[in-house]
């Protein structure tokens, strides 16, 4: 009889969109083959401590006075065993899942700890996961390939506001769209029409993070979403379609059942601006990289104008999301992206 192999899904977090990781942790767990895999819940709290949990649902409470329901852990590489620390001694890791989302999740933090343990894991290296988090550098990539973006300029906080502002007017011009350069699901992020909106979105966004992208505000009629898969044979899926009614596609907008944006998956029968993109989606995950698994997002206009937005190294996988959707052509049933994800780490030698 084959032996199950290990994983270790890991939710939670530091950042700003832990909750959202919880979810999409959760949507995973269920999708996972309980038959070729044992998988252990690992949480990481608001305030960093790792803990081993025995079941998904049981992450959400963080009752962290019940011993038997939260054990505390690490990462490790003790003796040649990679895992993670457990009652004295370490549960071998096959595969890791690092289900987290923004800062401290996808910006390389959690797969360096994952690479100096000798835990592989899916998803993007140390390097790919900080470029891939930073929006000024995708940016920047994205130029470099001739793809089309929008307006932009960038801020590090520092100066005052009066000069953000003239730069902004000056470069950009009204309307415009002020959000933090490394966090995603919209937090921070805001439409600016006026001198008034863009005092009040200036400030909040840099209480998120002083880094800031202040870019012409696109009049688009949908947004686009490409979904890279890369199971040993490669899939780009430039279907999941968006449209949000001319209303910002806020975070309530993205994760609420009761969201009035109409969305749309589709695996086949992509029209010749969704092969564009296709296009350019594989031109940036060949510069930058992306190995397995990515979300690209695209603008796209009533005139069939494309613009590049961002890249989400770990797309969201909640019930709602649309990447789990879209990945519906990977395989021959709901979920088989994310076991022949786990299967190409578990049969692969290297270390990473």
């Amino acid at each position: 009889m084959k032996m199950k192999k290990n994983v270790a899904l890991i939710s939670g977090g530091e950042g700003f969109e832990r909750e959202i990781s919880k979810l999409s942790a959760a949507n995973l767990f269920s999708l996972i083959d309980k038959s070729l895999y044992d998988v252990y819940n690992v949480h990481i709290d608001k305030d960093g401590c790792w803990f081993i949990c025995p079941a998904p649902a049981e992450i959400y409470e963080e009752n962290h006075d019940s011993e038997h329901i939260f054990t505390k852990t690490f990462p490790a590489f003790i003796d040649g065993v990679s895992g993670f620390l457990y009652e004295g001694g370490v549960i071998p890791i096959d595969c890791a899942i690092p289900c987290l989302h923004g800062d401290f999740g996808e910006d390389g933090c959690i797969q360096g700890t994952l690479t100096a343990a000798h835990i592989r894991y899916i998803g993007q290296d140390v390097y790919s996961s900080a470029i891939t988090s930073d929006k000024i550098y995708t940016k920047l990539a994205a130029e470099h390939l001739g793809i089309p973006i929008a307006k932009w300029i960038f801020t590090d906080g520092t100066a005052p506001l009066s000069n953000a502002l003239k730069d902004a007017e000056t470069k950009i011009g009204y309307p415009m769209f002020i959000k933090p350069a490394r966090l995603g699901s919209s937090y921070g992020a805001h439409p600016v029409r006026n001198k008034n909106e863009f005092k009040s979105a200036y400030e909040d966004a840099v209480s998120y993070e002083k880094r800031l992208i202040i870019e012409e505000l696109i009049e688009f009629d949908y947004e686009l979403e490409c979904a890279f898969i890369d199971v040993g044979k490669q899939f780009i899926i430039p279907g999941g379609r968006i449209r949000s009614n001319g209303a910002f596609y806020d975070f309530n907008a993205k994760y609420s059942k009761n969201s009035s944006a109409k969305t749309e998956a589709k695996t086949s029968g992509f029209s010749e601006t969704e092969n564009k993109i296709t296009e350019y989606t594989r031109l940036l995950a060949s510069l930058i990289g992306i190995r397995q698994l990515s979300r690209f997002d695209f603008f796209v206009t009533k005139s069939g104008e494309i613009f590049f937005n961002e890249i989400n190294s770990f797309p969201g996988m909640t019930e709602t999301s649309l990447f789990p959707r879209l990945s519906g052509c990977v395989g021959e049933k709901k979920g088989d992206f994310i076991n022949l994800l786990i299967d190409g780490i578990c049969s692969n030698d290297r270390r990473i």
